[in-house]
């Protein structure tokens, strides 16, 4: 079972060159319940479970939902290309804190390279839900320490954690190579990182395709397929979804009034925002607010 990090508040970041080939966060959600799309992307996925107990469920777009108790400590590889849905609800007071690490194709690259020989090809790695692995959890540990330091971070400390990170997931995990069709297709998570920082920086505002797709250096039309078949979604229904989850944010502070929050992510009628709210949530926006005021009752 793969794991994301839905409907959350980033706590840290990695950025400079420190991180280069790796895309290293924190994550915080105190949410009771959470609905998320998560993309699918060619870098292995690892999630630690910082804090926190949840019942998270997951499933291929309209399939089975499989469910799973999730706990501090426990440990996620997901290196699936498709997206996936995912619902969870907290099982206890704590909220939910997890550390994220996107390992990048270079580094598994290279990784493989040292240890198969020269042309080696880079491993597909088996995925797993829960496993207990002491050396990647101390590597986890040392990035989460580097992360903590901000700027102070050390390149030469962090870029030598990810190599022995990316050597120990293709020597215990990795399986059969990947083809070079399937390593180079779509967007990287990288790219999505980037669309995503600068779709929520811009949420009040409209983005045209032609701006999103000159980010990511492609055609509007090579982008538009790309990032749907990575995201599961448009980049205009992603865009919808990025802003209703900021509404959802701004709704649970009682003392800002709906239109105000309409505005603020980008819809000046307010039945037009309401209507979208409705279509991604099930609720109005004042439906919604009142089953956050009913729940703290």
């Amino acid at each position: 079972m793969k794991t994301g990090v839905p409907f959350r508040e980033l706590v840290a970041c990695g950025s400079g060159a420190a991180w280069r080939d790796l895309l290293v966060e924190i994550y915080r959600s105190a949410q009771a319940e959470v609905r998320n799309h998560v993309p699918g992307v060619p870098e292995p996925h690892i999630v630690y479970i910082l804090q926190g107990t949840i019942l998270f469920e997951e499933r291929d777009p309209e399939g089975e939902w499989r469910r799973l108790e999730v706990k501090s400590g426990d440990l996620f590889l997901t290196t699936s290309f498709a997206p996936y849905e995912a619902r969870w609800k907290r099982n206890g007071p704590d909220p939910l804190v997890a550390l994220s690490v996107f390992v990048g194709l270079p580094l598994l690259a290279e990784a493989t390279r040292d240890l198969l020989g020269p042309g080696a090809q880079v491993r597909r790695l088996r995925e797993f839900s829960g496993e207990a692995d002491p050396e990647l959890a101390r590597f986890l540990d040392q990035l989460r320490g580097e992360l903590s330091l901000g700027e102070a971070a050390s390149p030469m400390l962090v870029q030598g954690i990810a190599r022995a990170l990316a050597v120990h997931l293709v020597r215990r995990y990795g399986e059969v190579p990947c083809s070079r069709s399937t390593r180079s297709r779509g967007l990287t998570v990288f790219d999505l990182h980037r669309e995503d920082g600068y779709l929520r920086s811009h949420l009040d505002e409209e983005v045209p395709l032609a701006e999103l797709a000159g980010l990511a250096g492609m055609s509007e039309f090579h982008f538009s397929r790309v990032f749907k078949r990575a995201a599961g979604l448009s980049p205009a229904r992603y865009f919808i979804r990025l802003r209703m989850e900021r509404a959802r944010e701004l709704l649970g502070d009682p003392t800002r009034n709906i239109l105000e929050v309409g505005l603020e992510v980008g819809y000046s009628s307010a039945s037009h925002f309401a209507n979208l709210f409705r279509r991604e949530t099930g609720l109005t926006p004042t439906e919604y607010r009142r089953s956050l005021s009913d729940a703290k009752a």
